[in-house]
C-alpha cells in the first residue's frame, strides 16, 4: 500500500545508487509513510530543544508550510531516510531552507537528495537553499559549496 501510494505520487523521481529512490512525498500520502518517516525524524525534533515535535511537523507537511522527502529502496520497501525543507520568504528573496534530517547511510544519498531539492528550490523562485544544523554537518557543506554564513547562539530562561 505504501509503496502504491508513494509511486502514484513521485515529484522528481530519479535512482540513487541503483536501488535507492528519492522523492517529495504530497501532504495527501504523509500518512502512508509517516511511521517510518517520524522514526528518523524523532532524533532531529528532539535536538531542536522544544521547538519542534514530530506532530507539529507532520501537522505543517499536511497545511504544506512543510515539504516531506524520502529515500527509499523500492523493492522490497524500506525507508532510508528523509528531511523536510520549507521556503522561507525574506522581504527581498526566497530561500528553500532545509529543516530536518535523519535517516541511514546518509552520506550515500544525502548529496543526491539536495541536488533534487535546488531544482525543485529554482523552479519555485528560490534563489538557494539554506540549513541550520549542528555543527558537525559543516564538514558535509563545506565540501558542497555551502557557505557558513552565521551562527546561531542561544540562551535559555530558567523560569523555576
Amino acid at each position: 500500500m505504501l509503496r502504491e501510494n508513494i509511486s502514484r505520487n513521485i515529484i522528481y523521481p530519479d535512482k540513487v545508487p541503483d536501488y535507492f529512490e528519492i522523492s517529495i512525498v504530497p501532504p495527501d500520502a504523509v500518512d502512508s509513510c509517516w511511521e517510518d518517516c517520524s522514526r528518523h525524524l524523532k532524533r532531529a525534533t528532539i535536538r531542536s530543544h522544544g521547538r519542534w515535535t514530530l506532530e507539529n511537523l507532520r501537522q505543517k507537511i499536511y497545511n504544506n508550510q512543510q515539504h516531506l522527502w524520502i529515500c527509499y529502496e523500492p523493492e522490497p520497501f524500506h525507508m532510508i531516510g528523509c528531511a523536510t525543507t520549507s521556503f522561507i520568504d525574506y522581504p527581498n528573496t526566497r530561500m528553500l531552507s532545509i529543516e530536518f534530517l535523519g535517516g541511514e547511510n546518509m552520506e550515500s544519498w544525502v548529496w543526491e537528495g539536495i541536488e533534487k531539492m535546488e531544482d525543485w528550490a529554482k523552479d519555485n523562485g528560490c534563489i538557494g537553499i539554506e540549513a541550520i544544523g549542528r555543527a558537525g554537518f559543516w564538514h558535509w557543506l563545506k565540501e558542497k559549496g555551502f557557505d557558513r554564513s552565521y551562527t546561531v547562539f542561544e540562551k535559555r530562561f530558567n523560569y523555576e
